[in-house]
């Protein structure tokens, strides 16, 4: 548990879409970076929304989005309206903290208890 919260930890794209498949309970947030070695953020966000379309997503990029591909791009109109946010590197830990909460309170402000898996 971290900051009252139940985190699920992937160290590859392939392992955080392995993970989404085969988690039973609901995963509440994904923060995924945009660029990764084996896949991207948005493909990983697009496999959630599939599985879980309550979730809500936060990238984190080094790269602004003009600089995303095409497909990434593309992938965020594929994403439900106000399910995800970017935050772009370097931000502090407040500033993450602060993010996510926002994120998992607005997207679930009417159910009980915001807390969960993420």
């Amino acid at each position: 548990m971290l900051r009252g919260y139940d985190v699920l930890e992937a160290g590859s794209g392939a392992e955080a879409i392995r993970i989404c498949k085969s988690h039973h309970e609901p995963i509440h947030l994904l923060i995924a970076d945009v660029k990764l070695t084996d896949t991207s953020g948005p493909e990983i966000a697009l496999r959630l929304i599939e599985s879980y379309p309550d979730s809500v997503i936060l990238f984190v990029s080094g790269t602004p989005v003009s600089g995303w591909t095409t497909d990434e791009i593309a992938i965020l109109g594929r994403l439900p309206p106000g399910s995800f946010e970017i935050l772009e590197k370097p931000f502090t830990p407040t500033a993450l903290e602060e993010t996510v909460r926002q994120l998992v309170s607005r997207r679930f402000k009417n159910q009980s208890g915001a807390s969960g898996r993420l």
